[in-house]
């Protein structure tokens, strides 16, 4: 983990937290309403950890965000990268092309001019992409401290149901389809037999 960022994973403020005299229902809504205030803190420290990644590269992380992206999924197109990404045509192909001047990426275009294209990491970048994805694996392990390994797992996969009821076209571009399997054996930790148990 790039030096520093211990302290933005433990030196958080926590919220002050209503009074037991407003009622379960108050206090559940009030702890709903601050989760995006954690997902951002969290999705903030991250950036800055992939900003470290690739700084002495003249990139910032937005760039190693596409970077990983292509990690998990490489071959998309400029407009599955936008999608995925949230991000515009017209920003992803600045990026792309910056990563491409950088021989982070390269494409499969036949002429100059072909304007559907498939982007893959090089050997830089696929190198590169691993170092960013050590660095983030290193910081969740901090933010997941102390915490046992049942939660965590438990935790991942509340996500991951998170995500494909926010946006359902995300399990496309990273395959979270393939884990209905394991969700289905996550339910049978009631009986004792989640492969997730800590052995």
């Amino acid at each position: 983990m790039p030096r520093g960022h211990e302290k933005l994973i433990g030196g958080y403020v926590a919220a002050p937290m209503p009074s037991d005299d407003i009622g379960a229902d108050r206090r559940s809504d009030y702890r709903d309403a601050f989760m995006p205030i954690v997902f951002d803190r969290i999705s903030l420290i991250n950036r800055r950890i992939m900003t470290d990644c690739v700084r002495d590269r003249g990139l910032t992380g937005i760039h190693a965000s596409y970077l990983l992206a292509l990690g998990f999924k490489e071959g998309l197109t400029l407009v599955e990268l936008s999608r995925l990404l949230d991000i515009d045509a017209a920003n992803t192909n600045r990026v792309v092309k910056a990563l491409r001047e950088k021989n982070l990426v390269y494409d499969n275009r036949t002429t100059p001019k072909s304007k559907k294209f498939c982007i893959f990491l090089t050997k830089e970048g696929r190198e590169l992409t691993d170092t960013i994805m050590d660095e983030i694996q290193s910081g969740m392990d901090g933010f997941f401290r102390g915490i046992p390994k049942t939660n965590v797992d438990l935790t991942r996969l509340t996500l991951i149901r998170m995500i494909r009821n926010t946006d359902s076209r995300f399990q496309d571009y990273i395959g979270l389809g393939e884990v209905d399997s394991e969700e289905a054996d996550y339910d049978e930790d009631e009986r004792g037999h989640s492969p997730f148990m800590i052995s």
